[in-house]
């Protein structure tokens, strides 16, 4: 009976290994579906056999990585050292099969708010806990610990009972039988790279369809984690296949032209106070003026008072790309962040750097961490030169689990006001209208998230109007620009995608007393984020030639905006728009009717070139 064991008993090891992550992958992708679906996110019958069936190419290229060590370790196992490779092998497929719990299930947490796939860009968010938990409702805390921890369980269950039990006869290998593993751990390369052909497995060999959820669903987040890993240091190369240099070096030089003429003068003085209120997640699908729900009453009705930017895209995704868009003119960078590189940085102009050579007090107020997510590398580069956040700003308020809610952070900005050097800069950041969608004072734990988002979105909203109409009866006010927009868009309230441009769309809103009589009107050109800084000083007669990628609203001969999400970007021109994603290679979406072929291209290039740009600071 022993010949018997030698080939036949690990390699029924290595099979039942790999059987019990065959399931485990499988069940994850079905509980991913099953746990999107009941956030109000479900995809057809069709779209989830296909999910199903495109995603084994790529629970495969996994399987290949766990299997490689398993097949070493059956190879091993020859010499007389068995009791200590069973030891090594359960407690390696034990931690490594944890971990992968783990990932899948904060995975489909994270898709709900972001709607990609986990990468290395969740990771730079675990310097604050704290910040990072605050997101996260109690609820699904606990629920996700508990599923972590029972599945957890049965799967060391499964290994220690099933795959290797310690009653498992086995004698030691012939010489060649060794070679037999060590073949098969060479072999895993196929799965881990998708077969034979030239292209390797990639995002896109497993896209299906015109759905993103279902596409990103046949996604494994193991391998996009993986593959994140892998890629971090050849992103500066991974979309030079996207255009010619020429055709980048044309884009950048064409589409940042400047004007010839003046903008229409806005200001009726010549140095004014500048507040500028970056509010969170306050899109325009809450605005009913800007073609969405009436959920911004006051930002409505105040904009007969001032100058409505109504064409206005947001930068990318999350709020540290709005931050640098705003203040530094800087586009986003896809599955990158600026914000992350000091020394890149460093490099950019800055509003604040600006505003402190002119004689002004420059300030950033924000009622959180402003450590979260770099923020005050960022304002230090930037030249700010006082940083109140949630630990000096003495508020002695009950906090939300974000921090300090907005009503209260107006009203400091309004004590300062009457108290600080003018003339003044200042930023406040606001985050009521931020996950897990706390109010003061107030239960807002009851209905569906869009529901609770929308009534933060209501709150935000009358502490902006409350502070503008505080504001106006103060003398200061009369000498103050006071800018007003979101730093990034939001999936809620009515469930807009990625690829499509609604997810982008901002508000901006220029008041104030600093604001000439004739200034009230609405601007319909399509603009950027990042269009803020050369717009705003081009009404204070400032050059703005420091700012490579922010162009004057008013005289840029080329109207377009190029929102960037994880791994794609939308371009925006008068004549339409399209959604480029890298995953799939192609156009996913786009506005209805034909797009001139030089629109896409010069939409690609644009986006290299500038990509380009980030990576060459």
């Amino acid at each position: 009976m022993a010949r018997r064991y030698r080939l036949e008993v690990r390699l029924g090891i290595v099979i039942r290994a790999l059987a019990v992550w065959a399931v485990l992958l499988t069940a994850a992708r079905v509980a991913f579906i099953v746990f999107q679906g009941l956030g109000g996110h479900w995809i057809s019958w069709a779209e989830f056999w296909g999910a199903m069936r495109h995603g084994v190419a790529m629970d495969l290229s996994v399987l290949g990585y766990v299997a490689i060590p398993v097949c070493l370790l059956m190879a091993m196992s020859s010499v007389r050292i068995q009791l200590a490779v069973r030891r090594i092998l359960v407690w390696y497929l034990g931690l490594v099969g944890i971990i992968t719990i783990a990932i899948v299930c904060i995975d489909a947490e994270l898709y709900r708010h972001w709607q990609f796939r986990l990468d290395l860009s969740a990771f730079r968010y675990l310097d604050h806990p704290k910040e990072a938990l605050a997101s996260v409702p109690i609820g699904v805390l606990v629920v996700g610990l508990l599923a972590i921890v029972a599945v957890s369980m049965l799967y060391w269950r499964l290994i220690i009972r099933w795959v290797w039990p310690k009653t498992l006869a086995y004698s030691r290998l012939r010489w060649w039988q060794p070679v037999f593993f060590l073949n098969a751990a060479w072999a895993m390369v196929l799965p881990i790279r998708g077969g034979l052909s030239v292209a390797t497995m990639n995002a896109g060999s497993v896209y299906f369809c015109n759905n993103n959820l279902a596409n990103h669903a046949a996604l494994n987040p193991v391998w996009t984690l993986i593959r994140s890993v892998a890629t971090r240091n050849g992103a500066a190369l991974q979309y030079a296949s996207l255009s010619t240099s020429a055709e980048e070096q044309e884009a950048l030089t064409t589409l940042m032209e400047r004007g010839d003429g003046l903008p229409p003068a806005l200001l009726r003085t010549e140095r004014p106070n500048v507040l500028v209120v970056l509010m969170e997640s306050q899109s325009a699908q809450f605005s009913k003026r800007l073609g969405g729900i009436d959920a911004m009453p006051r930002f409505d009705s105040l904009v007969q008072e001032g100058v409505l930017f109504s064409r206005i895209y947001a930068a990318s995704t999350r709020s540290e790309r709005g931050i640098v868009a705003v203040m530094a003119g800087y586009p986003g960078q896809g599955k990158k962040s600026i914000i992350h590189y000091p020394a890149k940085l460093e490099k950019l102009a800055f509003l604040p750097r600006i505003f402190d050579s002119l004689g002004y007090s420059t300030a950033f107020y924000y009622g959180g961490n402003a450590d979260f997510a770099n923020f005050r590398s960022c304002l230090l580069a930037g030249g700010m030169q006082q940083i109140y956040d949630e630990s000096n700003l003495g508020i002695a308020h009950a906090h939300s689990k974000w921090g300090i809610p907005d009503e209260y952070l107006f009203a400091r900005v309004a004590q300062d006001a009457d108290t600080m050097r003018h003339p003044f800069f200042w930023l406040y950041f606001t985050l009521s209208n931020h996950e897990p969608y706390d109010l003061p004072n107030r239960d807002n734990a009851y209905g569906s998230e869009s529901e609770r988002m929308v009534r933060t979105a209501r709150y935000a909203d009358s502490c902006l109007g409350n502070f503008v109409r505080k504001a106006k009866r103060q003398p200061w006010w009369q000498n103050t620009l006071l800018v007003v927009l979101a730093d990034h868009g939001h999936y809620y309230p009515n469930g807009t995608d990625t690829d499509n441009p609604e997810r982008y769309h901002i508000p901006m809103l220029w008041l104030g007393g600093a604001l000439a009589d004739s200034a009230a009107r609405v601007v319909e050109r399509i603009g950027n984020q990042y269009d803020l800084p050369a717009t705003l000083l081009a009404q204070l007669g400032l050059s703005y030639e420091q700012f490579p990628f922010s162009r004057d609203v008013f005289t840029t001969p080329h109207q377009w905006a190029m929102p960037v999400y994880n791994d794609g970007f939308l371009w925006i021109v008068p004549e339409g728009w399209f959604a480029w994603d890298n995953d799939f290679a192609r156009i996913i979406r786009k506005s209805e009717g034909e797009l001139p072929d030089s629109v896409v291209r010069q939409g690609k290039a644009f986006f290299v070139g500038q990509h380009r740009h980030f990576w060459a600071l």
